[in-house]
């Protein structure tokens, strides 16, 4: 359903062997793993347990960590993004937010938490990318979008 526009963003940013991605409310795992289809070391958080259960069920059986996953695999972690850092110290290149996380419209909070908790964990120049559909008025993503654009600004002043 979504494979498409998680296919496109990793098509444009080039994500491959270089790219370190930290995927923020990564669910039941579909867009980290596309990642590392393409060659990226991924890390996946979340706060829902049955969604990670289901996500560790796709990953190939090996000692990571208490992941499930092989020994630099992708990685499914429960909690927010102070849950993750980045397994070798490199910091992430690449974090994700297919979803908006924790918020209904008019409510950015939850997503505001996590990137800030997420922002010491990225390299400097990292990207960011957050997703949202449906026409403004009724999207859940259109509050948080702006509130990314004000971090993004105080980013460049930084």
């Amino acid at each position: 359903m979504l494979a498409p526009l998680y296919e496109a963003v990793y098509e444009r940013l080039e994500v491959g062997v270089g790219t370190r991605l930290l995927s923020l409310g990564c669910g039941s795992g579909l867009a980290p793993l596309m990642a590392a289809g393409r060659g990226a070391r991924v890390t996946g958080v979340d706060t829902d347990s049955e969604r990670l259960a289901l996500a560790r069920t796709r990953l190939p059986h090996g000692p990571g960590g208490g992941s499930g996953s092989p020994a630099g695999g992708p990685r499914f972690l429960e909690g927010g993004p102070s849950a993750a850092p980045p397994p070798d110290g490199t910091p992430y290149n690449l974090l994700t937010a297919f979803t908006p996380i924790g918020c209904s419209f008019d409510d950015g909070e939850g997503l505001v938490a996590a990137l800030r908790s997420a922002v010491p964990l990225a390299a400097r120049g990292g990207v960011v990318v957050l997703t949202g559909w449906g026409p403004p008025e009724r999207c859940t993503a259109a509050p948080v979008l702006g509130v990314a654009a004000r971090l993004a600004d105080g980013g460049r002043r930084a």
